[in-house]
């Protein structure tokens, strides 16, 4: 049994039914071979950071990240158009659809990632 990792990391990382990261991706160019990618522990903290940056929504594909899978997130649980992203509760709330058992009315079990004010 290995007890180091779960000392430094946080314990919603290692609970197999929730993704352990979120990557949005958006091809570059013409050639659709070529894709950049953002990282996040948080669907939250990848929304917040690419509304920040002034990033739109049309531009990409949400990826749930497990050990042994990607999901891609249909369009519609982030954003409300191509232009506006969901932000704060009504993304808590959208995303409550996929992880019922996981995000409640007040806090979620994502919490204790790291997570930027957004």
């Amino acid at each position: 049994m290995k007890i180091t990792p779960t000392i430094f990391s946080p314990p919603s990382k290692y609970d197999k039914n929730i993704p352990f990261a979120y990557e949005a991706r958006h091809h570059i160019g013409r050639d659709q071979d070529v894709t950049d990618s953002y990282f996040s522990d948080t669907v939250c903290g990848l929304i917040g950071y690419l509304k920040l940056v002034g990033l739109k929504p049309g531009h990409f594909m949400i990826y749930e990240i497990y050990k042994d899978r990607e999901i891609r997130i249909a369009p519609h649980m982030y954003s409300k158009d191509e232009d506006r992203w969901r932000i704060g509760n009504e993304l808590c709330q959208s995303f409550k659809k996929i992880y019922p058992d996981h995000i409640g009315t007040e806090s979620c079990l994502f919490a204790d990632r790291s997570n930027p004010i957004f």
